[in-house]
């Protein structure tokens, strides 16, 4: 059998980059499996990322939803040219790819009928048909199947294609559609359907009355495009039908649809409310049936018990939210749901809230049940406003007869939940005293509560915090019993209290944690809070933040020794699970610690203005912060409000600081003039706390923040606004920016440790991946890189990362700069010291022109970005004047094909490891050619063209360095001749892997195709498979083959697979003789601008073989590309052809099979089968990896390949520059640290 560790690695590799690709790899897969891996088809990209098709972008301000945010033909320059190009087109319509992770199954549908609205709206459909396109993975559909079947494809499955247009038969060059950006901003716009208010910045669109006028205009607005273009399978249809038919039989039904775990846009409806619309159905109607539909199994049970005769289908359904479990069966989900649907579509009467689910039932009734209108009591109706909305006119058509509106049976009034009755709104229902001061259970020897006490008001914290219920030994005593070991340092009478932000998430999991916690309510019209004491609520403003400094004001007086705040959830998107956190958390651990998994190195521009807004209009006492940052490097986040603090970290503030500082959270007028109180309820809840605390005593926070030097003010570029503007969300924002500075810390805080915090790196993970298993999600084209894997030999693909961003809803990563941050380098914390936002850029020259098209320039998508673009010409001129720096400008965004260094940075980087401080500039930056030390001009594939692709030969300056790169050898694709380059265009050095032809040789022996861990220990870091468990046979991975120039490989190859002796031997994964599938999903398009990814996956692939085919382009000595070592490095023997002197240019003796020691392709067959049959003889084709790497063994590895190679070149090409007065001359190699802040540029690199 495999050894465990190499199993584990093996399959690591797999799982790993199945999650990121979309092939299914379950949790305990054997390597005896690995064969039977789905595949997945190829998935069409979007037009603006393939450029095959046209993509039409409508929006009006890029990275930006609103209701109003599409164009109209107004807007467009020579519309009507523009609206015949594409009729003459077919509309592809497809998926918001973001939002794989939050979408529903009904927001597909809708998707469909939105873009078609937009479409007919401004006449874009011709003569050719529109179709639908959905192929990617998401919470209901998995694109894979046995053997990668081509054209699977989600809507299709569940719905009846639009149109005749199969979408397999379409030219790409044939098709248009909108742009990702666009479909987003349709989806929220005010001209189409939504199913419910929606709701943007956690507000809900003022377009979005939800009264019934409003929903009647929305239901008239998709009949048409549903009945023109929407129609369900048939099966579906008849299984829906049969279901009616057996159950109700000609009974009048009322079906009811309680939408419970996965409801969080609007507020839950309780189950109670939905009986009593039951009861009242009933009487009118003694042989009526109950339909319920639901996907929260505790709202079931609760209706069942009052109508144990209701019918419900037997759906999954879990008390948490199945929609993003992937682990259910997907295709069932998605039956479920439509079934449900369907089911209760054909009602006679139908009790909903806001929901897709039950809406879309309205739509099928007026679809497929026309002769009989169905009545609807919508819920969660907004009363109708005495002024009616432009969204509430519109031609209603005929709806009335199909659709005949009810009010519920509460309009007007409140429901108690606790009991089921009605109440006026103006009449509160108190809870008596001694229910609020209950009888608990304690334990005799201790005297603790056995459950965890939940507190209700401040006066009731007050007096527990007198007892023993809430100190640590109490906490640990409920720990264990709870069957968990509580953290040594959780003993003696300190108390500890949770203080939960709540609106409506159930908090069952609270009690399942040993801490006492206090619910901070969250108030808005609608909700009822009975008998809530009005010192735990807050107006629902500000996400979780005002409820928290609604806590720090009421209990400043008598604080808890520790605090821990969380949000409601117990699961979100930005922490590890809350129960076991908090029952592990070691409460002297920091005075202050974020336990949230998300930690941001630093902030974007955008979240720097609205904090310094807030910083400078609101906070009047700047003598007690440190200096505000000049620039948003200056940060440190740990996303999103929830930590632990001590009274001490609280009480160091004065109280007017909370108090001014609720008051700005919830809006109040009064937030940033002076000291005013804050009135609640008509009274002065804050009138008799100390006055001597708001003018602030002895200071008890860090040294760190004592003795301050006051800088002068900075100018800034942020735009001119109001604070007082600040939407609720933003104020929200800007307070979880300060929560640690409040409490303390310095602006760009450290993450902390999360071993010290909770005894484990799982329970308080504060560092990327926080999400070890994370699910498919959308390939963004804002993917900026490639991170490590902390468990791996191997690096998540950058598709991976994005996810994992776009999961925990990050908006300060990944999206605004090219690179994401200096995050994870260790040399990078004075790289932007004297760098100084200003209210104007200096203006230095314009560029001539534009990065050049094509297939090298990427940075095009980017750089669309104005902030980006901002932040890249600050920088640029802010840098370029330092002459403590070797400045090298990159005049084409393709550095030699690849990002060998990390050299396509935004903002850009100073690098350090040679010696002199280093600063890379991008083509955006043309114009500054002339204060350059070193332009790099890449030769790629194409001519040269002086003003374009070549710089002026007049921008050259007396003693700078001009110098050509590239990673081709000149033979198999055509590129300008080396003595044209030099002379035509004053090229004084060129770059490549060439031994012929270039003056400085790299290599390509680099982590970027091979791995860092592979590099580091000379390809003998991971083990190779043991003998019995290689698959014996021959990997070729050939991207491409079609060409006069690719004989010299080609011939070889068919010989090869034509040999008799190897029948069967061959296993052939890439686009030349296939045969069989790669393990992992291998596509590459032959242009060359392959990503880290496309190796790594090639690595996983080739591993279990026992034999690799290395086989270069050309016959041309010297020429030793990748390939040879990825072999080695998988344990793979390599079966090489190309550069004769192969053996002196690997770190191994004995370990490569050179195709030309054998006379003919049968001797060499023969060989092959020798090692196959003899274990010994394949054992001794890996000696080698047991024994340590002597450089001295390998004298032309050591110095043309492992010193000569890619990685190193960055110190190479700056040790060209000349050393001046205020500069040493640059180191002319790289090891050590130098090679490791490369390795990690490289993973951060946008080509990465």
């Amino acid at each position: 059998m495999i050894h465990p560790s190499h199993e584990m690695i093996v399959l690591g590799l797999l799982s790993l980059f199945a999650t990121a690709t979309g092939t299914e790899v379950k949790q305990n897969t054997s390597i005896e499996e690995v064969g039977n891996l789905k595949r997945c088809p190829k998935i069409r990209l979007p037009c603006s990322w393939s450029k095959k098709c046209f993509s039409f972008s409508a929006v009006k301000k890029l990275h930006y939803i609103s209701p109003d945010n599409l164009k109209g033909p107004e807007n467009f320059r020579n519309f009507s040219a523009l609206r015949e190009k594409m009729k003459s087109k077919h509309l592809r319509i497809r998926a918001a790819r973001h939002w794989f992770g939050i979408a529903g199954f009904f927001t597909y549908p809708t998707y469909v009928i939105n873009q078609l609205l937009y479409a007919e709206k401004l006449g874009l459909i011709g003569d050719k048909a529109p179709f639908v396109y959905m192929p990617e993975t998401h919470h209901y559909f998995t694109s894979c199947t046995e053997g990668g079947k081509p054209g699977r494809e989600f809507y299709s499955q569940w719905f009846e294609p639009i149109s005749n247009v199969k979408y397999t038969e379409v030219k790409e060059t044939d098709i248009w559609e909108f742009s990702q950006l666009t479909i987003e901003s349709i989806h929220h716009n005010r001209h189409v359907v939504h199913s419910y208010p929606y709701q943007l910045e956690g507000n809900r669109i003022t377009d979005d009355t939800g009264t019934h006028k409003w929903i009647t205009c929305m239901r008239a607005r998709a009949r048409g495009v549903i009945e023109k273009y929407i129609s369900i399978k048939p099966s579906l249809l008849h299984e829906a039908n049969r279901i009616s038919r057996s159950k109700f039989g000609t009974s009048p039904v009322i079906g009811v649809h309680m939408r419970g775990t996965d409801k969080w846009i609007n507020k839950q409806v309780h189950p109670l409310r939905y009986i009593v619309e039951i009861e009242d159905f009933l009487k009118a109607n003694p042989n009526g049936k109950i339909f319920l539909a639901t996907d929260d199994s505790r709202f079931l049970a609760i209706t069942k018990e009052k109508f144990p005769e209701l019918v419900a289908i037997d759906a999954m359904r879990k008390p948490h939210n199945i929609i993003f479990d992937d682990k259910v069966d997907k295709n069932q989900k998605t039956k479920d749901v439509l079934i449900d649907s369907l089911v209760l579509a054909s009602s006679a009467t139908l009790v909903k809230s806001w929901s897709a689910v039950s809406e879309f039932s309205v739509y099928f009734h007026m679809k497929y049940n026309k002769k009989t209108p169905l009545t609807v009591v919508d819920l969660q109706l907004n009363k109708q406003g005495k002024k009616i909305h432009k969204s509430e006119i519109c031609d209603k058509g005929d709806i009335s007869k199909l659709i005949r509106y009810r009010p519920h049976k509460w309009e007007g009034k409140e429901v108690n939940i606790s009991t089921g009755t009605h109440h006026n709104t103006a009449h509160r229902t108190k809870i008596p005293e001694e229910q609020k001061h209950a009888e608990v259970e304690v334990d005799a020897k201790t005297g603790c509560p056995i459950a965890t006490p939940r507190i209700r008001s401040m006066p009731e914290l007050r007096r527990i915090l007198k007892t023993v219920s809430c100190s640590r030994m109490c906490t640990a005593f409920r720990t264990r019993r709870m069957g968990t070991t509580p953290h040594s340092n959780m003993t003696g009478s300190k108390t500890i209290v949770a203080v939960i932000g709540h609106y409506h998430e159930k908090l069952h999991w609270a009690s399942l944690q040993p801490i006492c916690y206090i619910s901070m309510e969250k108030y808005e019209h609608g909700r009822s809070l009975n008998g809530t004491d009005p010192s735990v609520v807050t107006p629902n403003k500000a996400n979780a933040d005002s409820s928290f400094l609604k806590f720090f004001v009421e209990a400043y007086s008598f604080l808890p020794d520790s605090i821990i705040t969380t949000h409601g959830d117990r699961f979100s998107q930005h922490s590890p699970d809350l129960v076991p956190m908090l029952r592990h958390i070691n409460p002297d651990s920091y005075e202050y610690a974020s336990l949230n998994g998300i930690y941001f190195h630093m902030i974007d521009l955008g979240d720097y203005c609205s904090l310094k807004g807030f910083y400078d209009t609101f906070i009047t006492n700047k003598s007690i912060y440190p200096p505000f940052p000049r620039d948003f490097m200056g940060f440190s986040l740990t996303c999103c409000s929830q930590y632990i603090v001590s009274k001490e970290r609280v009480l160091a503030r004065p109280l007017i600081e909370y108090k001014k500082l609720y008051n700005f959270a919830i809006g109040s007028p009064d937030w940033g003039h002076g000291h005013g109180e804050t009135i609640v309820n008509g009274q002065d809840r804050w009138t008799g706390y100390t006055s001597m605390i708001e003018t602030g005593s002895k200071s008890n926070l860090p040294a760190m923040l004592e003795n301050k030097v006051e800088t002068k003010p900075f100018p800034s570029n942020c735009p001119a606004y109001d604070s007082h503007d600040m939407l609720s969300f933003s104020r929200g924002e800007s307070m979880e920016l300060f929560w640690h500075v409040l409490f303390g810390e310095s602006w760009e805080g450290p993450k902390k440790d999360a071993k010290q915090l909770c005894g484990s790196d799982n329970l308080c993970s504060q560092d990327w991946p926080i999400i070890q298993e994370p699910k498919m999600r959308s390939i963004s084209k804002y993917t900026p890189g490639i991170v490590e894997n902390p468990k791996d030999a191997f690096w998540y693909p950058a598709v991976q990362w994005q996810e994992i961003t776009d999961e925990q809803q990050s908006h300060v990563l990944g999206r605004n700069f090219l690179i994401s941050t200096p995050m994870n380098l260790t040399q990078l914390d004075e790289t932007e010291e004297k760098i100084k936002i200003l209210k104007k850029l200096p203006i230095v020259k314009k560029s001539r022109t534009s990065p050049p098209g094509g297939f090298y320039d990427l940075s095009v998508d980017y750089m669309d970005d104005e902030r980006i673009q901002w932040m890249a010409d600050l920088m640029a001129n802010e840098t370029i004047e330092q002459p403590e720096n070797i400045n090298i400008l990159l005049y084409n965004d393709d550095p030699c094909g690849i990002d060998f260094f990390g050299l396509r940075v935004e903002p850009y980087l100073k690098f350090k490891g040679c010696g002199t401080p280093v600063r890379l500039y991008s083509s955006r930056h043309r114009s500054l050619i002339d204060q350059m030390d070193i332009v790099i001009v890449s030769q790629g594939w194409s001519e040269r063209d002086e003003g374009f692709n070549s710089p002026d030969l007049d921008t050259k300056r007396a003693g700078q360095l001009w110098m050509s790169c590239t990673i081709e050898n000149g033979k198999t694709y055509p590129r300008t001749p080396i003595h044209e380059l030099k002379k035509r265009f004053k090229i004084d050095k060129i770059i490549g892997p060439s031994l012929h032809d270039a003056d400085m040789y790299v290599s390509f022996y680099s982590q970027f195709y091979t791995g860092a861990e592979a590099i580091r220990s000379q390809l003998r870091g991971i083990k190779p498979m043991p003998h019995g468990q290689k698959l014996k046979k021959i990997a070729i991975m050939n991207a491409a083959c079609f060409g006069q120039e690719f004989s010299f490989r080609n011939n070889f190859v068919q010989k090869l697979v034509d040999n008799e002796k190897l029948k069967g031997r061959i296993a052939s994964m890439g686009r030349c003789w296939h045969n069989e599938e790669p393990r992992l999903p291998w596509v590459d398009d032959g242009v060359g601008n392959r990503p880290m990814a496309f190796h790594m996956n090639k690595l996983a692939n080739i591993r279990p073989y026992m034999f690799t085919l290395c086989h270069e382009s050309v016959d041309m000595d010297g020429w030793v590309t990748e390939k040879v070592f990825h072999a080695l490095a998988m344990g793979s023997i390599p079966i090489y052809r190309g550069s004769k002197n192969i053996k002196a240019y690997v770190p191994c003796k004995h370990c490569v099979i050179d195709a030309r020691d054998f006379k003919t392709i049968d001797d060499l067959a023969t060989h092959i089968n020798e090692i196959i049959e003899k274990r010994k003889l394949y054992n001794s084709y890996h000696v080698w990896r047991s024994k340590p790497y002597d450089k001295s063994r390998f004298p032309v590895f050591e110095n043309k390949i492992r010193k000569g190679s890619i990685d190193t070149a960055i110190c190479r090409i700056a040790s060209e520059a000349k050393a001046s007065a205020y500069r040493k001359k640059a180191l002319d190699y790289c090891e050590g640290e130098c090679l490791e802040e490369v390795y990690k540029l490289q993973r951060l690199a946008p080509h990465g």
